[in-house]
C-alpha cells in the first residue's frame, strides 16, 4: 500500500533492484534498497491527486542484503560512499493528464 485518501497517514515499507543502463548496453543490477515510510493523498477538484509523504530508506548489498556505506562504481572503477537517505517533506501533485 502506498498512501491512503483518509485523513490519516498509513505506513509502509519496500524493497527492490536498482538497476542502470549505459549506452545501448542492457540494464544491469548495481545495488538494492529498501525504506519505509508514510503517505496520505488528497484528491484535489480538478482529479489530480495531492500527495504528502515522508520517507526512508537504505542501499543494499546484492548479495548479502547488508546495508552498504561505500559502493564499488564498475563503470569508473571508483568506490563511492553510500548515504541513507530521508525525504522528511515529499510533497507532489499527479496529474490526470500527462
Amino acid at each position: 500500500m502506498w498512501g491512503t485518501l483518509g485523513p490519516k497517514s498509513v505506513f509502509s515499507a519496500y524493497q527492490g533492484v536498482q538497476y542502470a543502463i549505459v549506452g545501448d548496453k542492457r540494464a544491469m543490477p548495481v545495488f538494492g534498497y529498501c525504506g519505509f515510510g508514510n503517505c496520505r493523498n488528497i484528491i484535489l477538484p480538478d482529479g489530480s491527486l495531492k500527495v504528502l509523504s515522508k520517507e526512508c530508506g537504505y542501499y543494499t548489498d546484492l548479495a548479502t542484503g547488508e546495508i552498504l556505506d561505500e559502493w564499488n562504481n564498475p563503470w569508473t572503477g571508483e568506490r563511492v560512499k553510500e548515504f541513507p537517505f530521508l525525504n522528511d517533506r515529499w510533497r507532489g501533485t499527479l496529474t490526470v493528464e500527462q
